[in-house]
């Protein structure tokens, strides 16, 4: 069975698994720049719309779906990731090392990189590698990826294959603007009642 995934299930998250005395995973696309963006994700036919604020070990995304507006915060500096209902006035939270697989993973050491090219996207300068690997989940992912000379994920094509399931897949980001990014924004607010995540 297919998930529907946030952000087509491949945004760019860390997943936290490195063995003891080895150096820590580092998400692709983990510039230390900090910006926020629109971004358009699709998966065959599915085609999800929204906001992502990005600052050096957090991250935010804004993603309206069928059932409304979901909010998911991936704090890498800590190890958690929050998952928040605005309508509800809920969140859920969950370890970055059990969450980070349901939301996509470009482990560095996990997917292998070759350059291939230069190519702008949305209007900025980026370089577009090959990239092939496997999820912690075994979801092998292979295609292309473009990078912002400063180290942005801006640009992510490719196809995934799990289970006997595949489908391609795309996230591109566009009118992104680098800058600082307010500290609320990667909280959950105060009032929000916590609930069951996932399991």
């Amino acid at each position: 069975m297919r998930v529907a995934p946030p952000f087509i299930r491949l945004a760019a998250a860390l997943i936290v698994c490195a063995a003891a005395g080895s150096a820590p995973a580092k998400p692709i696309g983990d510039g230390r720049v900090a910006f926020e963006a629109t971004v358009v994700a699709r998966a065959d036919s599915t085609v999800l719309r929204g906001r992502v604020h990005r600052a050096p070990g957090r991250e935010r995304r804004v993603q309206r779906t069928a059932s409304g507006l979901r909010v998911v915060i991936i704090r890498h500096d800590i190890g958690v990731v929050w998952v928040l209902d605005p309508a509800a006035r809920t969140y859920s939270q969950s370890p970055l090392s059990r969450a980070g697989p349901r939301l996509g993973v470009l482990d560095d050491r996990r997917f292998r990189l070759e350059r291939d090219g230069e190519e702008a996207v949305s209007g900025m300068a980026a370089t577009r590698y090959r990239y092939n690997g496997r999820t912690a989940l075994g979801e092998a992912l292979s295609g292309r990826l473009w990078l912002s000379e400063d180290g942005i994920l801006v640009r992510i094509d490719g196809t995934s294959r799990r289970w006997g399931c595949c489908y391609r897949f795309s996230i591109r980001l566009s009118n992104l603007r680098r800058g600082p990014q307010d500290a609320f924004l990667f909280r959950v607010p105060r009032g929000y009642r916590r609930v069951a995540g996932p399991r």
